[in-house]
């Protein structure tokens, strides 16, 4: 009989509706826009006078005030150092991982799983990653990695928070309860072919004929041979028929993905960004026809009864949606579809806001910075008492604020005691 491979059989999963998705996507990020900006804000918190103007903990309105009346915006950077060893009290207090026989006779099979662990963390360089996750957490209160691989490998690759979204109204701080998350971003148009747009099929080629054994002489074996060869052909052409249909639907995929990259970058009715407009994460606008950019959304989505699944979208469509290759078992040991990514928030606040540690700095920050440059601005400048008729004598009023504020001024006036200078000494 005919055995070559069959294609899967399974069914493709067409997942939800395209509005749907972007129903959910809406909701992301009107819900989130707020708690986003404040974790904007940690950061540049974190960061500090990255500009060297005091950007990073005086906003723009502060440094206009402070311009105005010529005080220098000090920033003296408690964050960044109490922050910085918090994360290096967590890297010291690391353990080695190691597996632990439950009888005696397993300790030879928790040898080789503290191998295997070990052997993953060095290959995925799991110090580094937990680090770089952890001192995010700290910064922001959001972070985590894509967990995958094949047969033989095992990959970690942190994420960038500033692409993750998650369902607002999740609760718990690992994320285990919500409906749906993912990632988006902006994608140059030739990285979008690059990376969601499936290498073009050769053309097709069907399978050869089967070799049919020839007809016995014997007619007694008559029937049973025209049967056989019958069989053997009809099996055939249904396998053939399976794999033609398979390659048909393949092509056709790589057509729709192409078709729905291009109608997106060239739509004008998807809310195109302008020149002034680059959201990272805007609500409506999906692709940049000047840049040639497309907004795509990757979205797991979980469905009460299968688990979770993956659809990838931007405006004019969906580029596709499959089943989670991973499985696990649940409460009720049945095995569901789990999606790759493992996220954490450091706090969850009771109105669902995710911060972390550098949230409740931030006011004895700005305590220090603005007393310091408030005692620095006082220590620069000096003030003047005196009479009109003095002020004409030292040479007019900006003269005489200027000459006052030097340490080497000169004032010329027939009465000392017109004028009074307070140099602030006391402070």
């Amino acid at each position: 009989m005919y055995d070559a491979q069959l294609p899967s059989q399974e069914p493709e999963y067409e997942g939800l509706d395209h509005d749907r998705y972007k129903e959910m996507w809406r909701e992301a990020v009107d819900d989130g826009s707020e708690p986003r900006q404040q974790m904007v804000r940690d950061e540049q918190y974190y960061d500090g006078d990255v500009k060297g103007n005091g950007w990073g903990h005086w906003t723009d309105p502060e440094l206009g005030k402070l311009a105005a009346r010529k005080q220098p915006p000090s920033v003296f950077n408690v964050i960044m150092r109490k922050i910085n060893a918090i994360a290096g009290v967590e890297q010291r207090s690391r353990s080695e991982a190691r597996a632990l026989p439950r009888t005696p006779k397993d300790q030879k099979s928790a040898e080789i799983a503290t191998d295997v662990l070990r052997y993953i963390k060095e290959q995925t360089r799991w110090e580094y990653t937990k680090a770089d996750c952890f001192l995010e957490a700290l910064k922001v209160g959001v972070a985590g990695c894509i967990i995958d691989g094949d047969k033989d490998t095992v990959t970690g690759e942190k994420f960038d928070w500033r692409e993750f979204f998650w369902d607002p109204r999740a609760r718990k701080a690992d994320f285990s309860d919500v409906r749906y998350l993912g990632f988006a971003k902006w994608m140059d148009k030739d990285v979008a072919y690059a990376t969601y747009v499936p290498p073009e099929l050769p053309p097709y080629q069907p399978e050869p004929m089967p070799q049919i054994e020839p007809q016995p002489q014997d007619p007694m074996y008559a029937q049973a041979w025209a049967q056989y060869a019958q069989a053997t052909i009809q099996q055939y052409q249904a396998m053939e028929q399976q794999r033609k249909a398979a390659y048909d639907a393949a092509v056709e995929r790589r057509e729709q993905i192409i078709t729905v990259i291009e109608n997106t970058v060239e739509s004008s009715t998807l809310g195109a960004a302008n020149e002034t407009d680059y959201e990272d994460r805007p609500r409506d606008v999906f692709n940049d026809r000047k840049r040639q950019r497309i907004f795509i959304v990757d979205m797991w989505h979980k469905d009460p009864k299968a688990g979770w699944m993956r659809c990838v979208f931007t405006g004019a469509g969906k580029l596709f949606t499959a089943k989670a290759k991973y499985k696990e078992k649940d409460q009720w040991g049945r095995e569901v579809l789990v999606h790759p990514i493992q996220a954490f928030s450091l706090h969850v606040s009771s109105e669902l806001w995710r911060f972390g540690e550098v949230r409740n700095m931030r006011s004895p920050q700005d305590e220090v910075n603005k007393r310091r440059s408030k005692a620095l601005h006082l220590l620069t400048m000096n003030r003047v008492k005196t009479t009109a008729a003095a002020m004409e004598q030292a040479g007019g009023k900006e003269t005489l604020r200027t000459e006052a504020t030097r340490p080497d001024g000169v004032i010329v006036v027939q009465n000392l005691s017109e004028i009074e200078i307070d140099t602030n000494i006391d402070l």
